[in-house]
């Protein structure tokens, strides 16, 4: 059920669920590395591109290809209030479904200690057949301004992600009305 931000607590479904609509208010945000921009929530893919030789019946060809390195998901405790008062929401245990803005995208060397931003990875030397030829970051975030849709469930006095429905935390910053047109 969607409720009043601040009726929360005996308002959630029988299995827990609940959802709010407000603004979000974040005193201490996530600064999420590679932009350096204030957000409730970030993902960071790396992923190294590699090339081979491979013999094919036309001769010998380049094969392209690409593996994730590493995918980072962080999220922070953070407000949502519709004016009635805050509700207080959990995305810290990582397991979010929501609209994301692209904050950050590189190309980098294809191995070895690389910074992007204030984000530093190692990334290894390519370990198939053939060699590497570069690394992409992608960071996207969930902002800390303006305001969202969360539904999720609650535990106590905090909305957080769910057990069931594949265990996520939805925060849309869509809103609730342009999600539901959009799933239609």
């Amino acid at each position: 059920p969607m409720v009043k931000t601040a009726e929360l607590v005996g308002n959630a479904s029988e299995t827990g669920l609940i959802s709010v609509e407000g603004n979000i208010e974040m005193p201490n945000p996530l600064i999420a590395p590679c932009s350096g921009r204030p957000c409730v929530y970030y993902e960071i893919i790396v992923t190294q591109q590699h090339e081979e030789q491979v013999r094919t019946e036309n001769g010998i060809k380049k094969k392209r290809g690409k593996r994730t390195v590493k995918h980072e998901k962080v999220g922070g405790q953070f407000y949502i209030n519709d004016g009635s008062g805050p509700a207080k929401v959990d995305a810290s245990e990582a397991q979010v479904n929501g609209s994301m803005e692209k904050s950050f995208k590189q190309d980098g060397p294809a191995s070895g200690y690389l910074t992007f931003g204030q984000y530093q990875i190692n990334v290894p030397p390519h370990g198939g057949n053939g060699y590497a030829i570069g690394t992409s970051v992608t960071e996207k975030i969930i902002p800390a301004e303006g305001s969202a849709y969360v539904a999720g469930r609650l535990e106590g006095d905090t909305i957080m992600r769910k057990k069931n429905m594949g265990g996520k935390l939805l925060i849309a910053k869509e809103g609730a009305e342009a999600l539901q047109k959009a799933t239609k």
